[in-house]
C-alpha cells in the first residue's frame, strides 16, 4: 500500500520591513542601507564632506527589499 506524502510545512509568513533586509546593517547606534554606495554628505556647520549610506529606521521598507540570506 502506498503512503501517503507530507504536505511541506507553510514558510513563515516574511515581514517586510528593513530590519529582515539582506542590506540592512545596524552600525554605531545607525541602521545603514547597503543596497547602493553611499552618496556624498555636506556638514553645513563647518562645510566637511564625506560620505555615507542611508539612515534607514528598522521598521521602513522600500521597493528594494530582499529577504536576508541564509547563512
Amino acid at each position: 500500500m502506498a503512503t501517503r506524502k507530507k504536505a511541506p510545512a507553510e514558510p513563515a509568513e516574511t515581514v517586510v520591513a528593513c530590519e529582515h533586509c539582506r542590506y540592512f546593517v545596524p552600525k554605531d547606534g545607525r541602521n545603514e542601507c547597503r543596497r547602493n554606495p553611499p552618496t556624498v554628505a555636506v556638514d553645513f556647520e563647518d562645510g566637511g564632506v564625506t560620505s555615507m549610506f542611508p539612515l534607514v529606521d528598522a521598521g521602513e521598507w522600500c521597493g528594494c527589499w530582499a529577504p536576508k540570506l541564509n547563512s
